[in-house]
């Protein structure tokens, strides 16, 4: 085994662009009042320049309502390392409860990075202020 932060297995992105996505309906989250979703993920780069992304989008209908991002080379103080990062956000206004998030890795330039432990949580807003 080459790498993983917990457990036996991490997905290598390597020649990849795109990591495998989580995706979950807004209903099935079951978001009170003023939510916010948290996406976080463990990587470990093998050097400090990368184009990599963590990215969170809400979707209805196959349109995206709102895309944000998280650069991987704002939290890579350590390359080589297993290291979190983090992108939270609301819950945009006026996103049906049809509606879904995904999260994922963009790995434009296909660079070696490995991804781990992705987590979603939903969360009142109040917990960030």
């Amino acid at each position: 085994m080459e790498a993983a932060h917990t457990g036996n297995y991490s997905e290598n992105m390597e020649g990849q662009e795109y990591s495998l996505t989580r995706s979950r309906k807004l209903s099935d989250l079951k978001p009170q009042g003023n939510a916010v979703i948290s996406f976080s993920a463990w990587f470990r780069a093998t050097g400090d320049e990368t184009k990599s992304q963590l990215v969170l989008s809400f979707e209805d209908a196959g349109q995206t309502i709102q895309w944000t991002s998280s650069p991987v080379s704002a939290w890579n103080r350590s390359p080589g390392a297993w290291q979190k990062i983090i992108i939270t956000k609301p819950i945009p206004d006026g996103m049906p409860r049809s509606g879904e998030v995904k999260c994922y890795f963009w790995n434009p330039d296909r660079k070696k990075i490995f991804v781990d432990d992705l987590s979603l949580t939903v969360r009142d807003s109040v917990y960030y202020r």
